[in-house]
């Protein structure tokens, strides 16, 4: 076997392995948003942040549009993985837990 094919053997050997690990996703929710929806781009958003942490694997970013969350499926939301939550802004993302439950355990 000459250099040339085992560096391309090599390369996509390479790929093949590469192609299997799985990257973290992007969640997206909206109040405007559906649960049905995949959640994957602002066009598609989640409507409730249960549904997106119910959806989302361990590494995976939610990210929250400006609005206030509100109801049993914006609260009391038990969090078992690793995740990174964000609003789009201080003030205009907001988890209204109607002084019923703290939003998030851990």
């Amino acid at each position: 076997m000459n250099k040339r094919n085992l560096f391309l053997l090599c390369v996509l050997g390479a790929a093949f392995i590469l192609s299997g690990t799985s990257s973290a996703a992007d969640i997206y929710v909206s109040t405007a948003g559906s649960d049905d929806n995949d959640g994957l781009s602002w066009d598609t958003p989640k409507a409730t942040i249960r549904n997106a942490t119910l959806t989302a694997s361990s590494g995976d970013s939610i990210w929250l549009a400006d609005g206030e969350y509100t109801g049993d499926d914006n609260r009391g939301i038990t969090i078992d993985r690793n995740l990174t939550l964000t609003g789009q802004s201080t003030t205009g993302t907001i988890i209204n837990c109607g002084y019923l439950s703290r939003a998030f355990h851990c």
